[in-house]
Formats: C-alpha cells, sequence, structure tokens
C-alpha cells in the first residue's frame, strides 16, 4: 500500500488592516500627545507618562503577540502575553538607546520607539494575525474583578512616601545614563529592567516623583495578579 501524505491544517488568519489603522491611530494619538506637552510642566507630567507608555510597551506588546500567532490564544492571555513582551521590548529599546554613544535625549529615545512600532505594523503585510478564540462571559467577569481589586489596593498608594534609598540609587544611575555615562547600568546592582523602566520615564518626563516613578513597576504587580490567575486555569482547569 501506497502511504499517503498527511498536510497540516491551514489555520485561518485576519486581514491586517484594522489592526494596522487602529495601530497607527493609536501612534499618532500618542506622538501628538507627547508634542503637545513637550513644555515641561506639572499640569502635563501624567499625560506624558501615559503616552509614552503607550508607545513604548501598551502597542509594542499587542503587535508582537498578533506578530507571534500563537495557536488557541484568548483574549485575555493575549492580554497577558502582550503586557510581557511590551515591557520587554521597553527594557531592550532603552538599553540600546544606552549602548548608543552619546547622551539620551527625549528625542532619540521617542523616535527610536516610533520607528520600531512602525517597523512591528509593516510587518503585519506580510504576517497578518490568527483570530482569538472565544472567552465565556465569567472569566471575563472574575479577571476584571481580580484587576479592578489588584488596581485598587496598589495603584492608589503610590505616591504615599518619600523616596527611598534604593529609590534614590535607581533615578540617580538613570540620570546617569540619560547624560550618557557608559557604566550606569553596569553599575546597578539588580538588573537592568528596574533601571530600564525608570530611565525612559526620566528621560521622557524630565523629572519624576514618587507616583510618576513608582506607577510602572505597580502597574506591572497590577497585572500579574491576573496572569498568575490564567496560569493556574491553565495547570489545573480539567
Amino acid at each position: 500500500m501506497f502511504a499517503t501524505e498527511t498536510t497540516a491544517p491551514i489555520r485561518p488568519t485576519l486581514k491586517p488592516w484594522p489592526l494596522i489603522i487602529f495601530s497607527l491611530l493609536v501612534l499618532t494619538g500618542a506622538v501628538m500627545l507627547l508634542w503637545l506637552t513637550r513644555i515641561p510642566a506639572a499640569a502635563v507630567m501624567w499625560p506624558r507618562w501615559l503616552a509614552m507608555l503607550v508607545l513604548a510597551w501598551g502597542l509594542p506588546g499587542v503587535l508582537l503577540v498578533a506578530l507571534w500567532r500563537l495557536p488557541d490564544l484568548d483574549a485575555p492571555t493575549a492580554a497577558v502575553v502582550a503586557a510581557g513582551l511590551g515591557l520587554c521590548w521597553l527594557v531592550l529599546g532603552v538599553l540600546l538607546a544606552n549602548w548608543w554613544p552619546g547622551t539620551m535625549s527625549s528625542v532619540a529615545l521617542i523616535g527610536g520607539f516610533v520607528l520600531t512600532d512602525l517597523a512591528l505594523v509593516g510587518a503585519l503585510l506580510w504576517r497578518p494575525p490568527r483570530p482569538l478564540q472565544p472567552t465565556p462571559r465569567t472569566r471575563w467577569l472574575w479577571l476584571l474583578g481580580l484587576l479592578v481589586l489588584a488596581a485598587a489596593l496598589r495603584l492608589p498608594g503610590l505616591g504615599y512616601h518619600e523616596f527611598h534609598y534604593d529609590e534614590v540609587a535607581v533615578l540617580t544611575r538613570a540620570r546617569e545614563a540619560i547624560r550618557g555615562e557608559d557604566d550606569a547600568f553596569a553599575r546597578h546592582t539588580k538588573g537592568p529592567g528596574e533601571l530600564a523602566v525608570a530611565t525612559a520615564v526620566y528621560s521622557v518626563l524630565g523629572t519624576a516623583d514618587e507616583a510618576t516613578a513608582r506607577g510602572p513597576f505597580g502597574l506591572a504587580g497590577v497585572l500579574a495578579v491576573p496572569a498568575l490567575a490564567l496560569l493556574a486555569l491553565r495547570l489545573f482547569d480539567d
């Protein structure tokens, strides 16, 4: 008998244009907000902070998940993976900017993330995303409940206390990295991720207070709660 050839099933893909248009609108909005808030003032710190995190963390994470095309992925899991990938993208971008000779200006840092975001958007033309699996309504409800509870417990107290010694040390190293000192990251003893995030915030804002400096780490802690819940669901759900 002759062996019959088997072919792998072709997985469906989505048209990339809706995600491309959405990404370009988000990218344009973030850049415009950064340009409108370019003059330092206390009133524009949080809009500028939000625009930078969208540009360097949120949008790249969404695009990377779409380009990865993981099988059998639902929306909550995609959001968790996007948060992790986006944070890694932010850290990598700052490390590359620090490796480049010279000072780390906010314009150059923002421009670098804009260009890489555009490259990810363009890659969708050659690698369109796959459709997400449906998510039960009950899962949405308890995940959103966990997210709201974690945010209520973590985020309101970000500015509760003045900077601790280790936080001052991180911001000092961030300022040194912005000035172009090559060994700023080498002298930081807790790994590059913490310093890279602080450097991005410090560079774009030109300053940092307790809330804006702790904000990205608080946000990551909040997102870790539904991430752990989804991991437990995949490990122990029958």
